[in-house]
């Protein structure tokens, strides 16, 4: 899981590989919750508003949350508030924008998609959001086969450009994550220290750096969390 560099969406990449010595066929699927107003009064409070406002719509590889459609509309139909979950490098076999569909009864110790085997179809018109894609794939003996997922606040025109990108999901990001280990242990690298405690190696060479760094930078406060509704940000 990471977010590549200047980059706005994030990447979920499974990379299967059949070790055994007869063709197996697999299924996988990826979810993810959505919020509908990403506000927390409103998504966890105001619950009677915010399931109002949610619809979404299955395009091809990708499920597209619409959010408040009808208010402010750009000429195009959107409204710069969508949100989209995507496969790329597998083709998607079921799908469903329904959390109540996919979790079922059970809900995550069981999901019922998982194990039906597929998502029903189901969209999420004024309920609970999800994002649920199943994608289904043999594999030979030896064989070895890569997907992402990708999660992004974008409309159609940048989720459709996104998912053709990664067409080539190993090649793709290989690269993209090479860079970002490569930026990160150069950032990282300017204080090391070296004692019997690995545990405590790890905490100053690599989370409290980069704990400092991001609530300074992106929160632009010295803790990560301000008293009241203010967001934290962090590790």
């Amino acid at each position: 899981y990471y977010v590549p560099l200047g980059a706005t969406h994030e990447v979920w990449r499974l990379t299967v590989e059949n070790i055994g010595d007869r063709t197996r066929r697999l299924s996988a699927f990826g979810y993810c919750e959505l919020t509908n107003d990403s506000n927390y009064e409103q998504d966890t409070v105001n619950l009677q508003y915010t399931q109002f406002i949610s619809r979404t719509e299955f395009v091809g590889d990708h499920i597209l949350q619409h959010i408040n459609e009808y208010w402010d509309r750009l000429p195009d139909g959107s409204n710069g508030k969508e949100r989209f979950f995507g496969l790329a490098g597998l083709p998607v076999q079921s799908h469903t924008g329904s959390r109540e569909a996919f979790l079922g009864r059970r809900r995550f110790d069981a999901p019922a998609a998982v194990t039906q085997g597929a998502c029903n179809g189901q969209e999420c018109y004024n309920g609970n959001p999800c994002g649920a894609l199943q994608t289904s794939f043999p594999l030979e003996p030896g064989q070895q086969r890569t997907c992402v997922f990708l999660l992004g606040a974008k409309g159609e025109p940048e989720a459709r450009a996104l998912l053709d990108r990664y067409t080539d999901a190993q090649a793709v990001t290989e690269q993209e994550h090479s860079a970002l280990r490569d930026y990160w242990h150069g950032k990282l690298a300017g204080l090391r220290v070296q004692t019997p405690d690995a545990r405590f190696n790890a905490m100053v060479n690599t989370w409290n750096a980069y704990q400092c760094f991001t609530t300074v930078v992106w929160s632009r406060a010295a803790s990560l969390m301000y008293c009241g509704q203010r967001n934290g940000y962090g590790y």
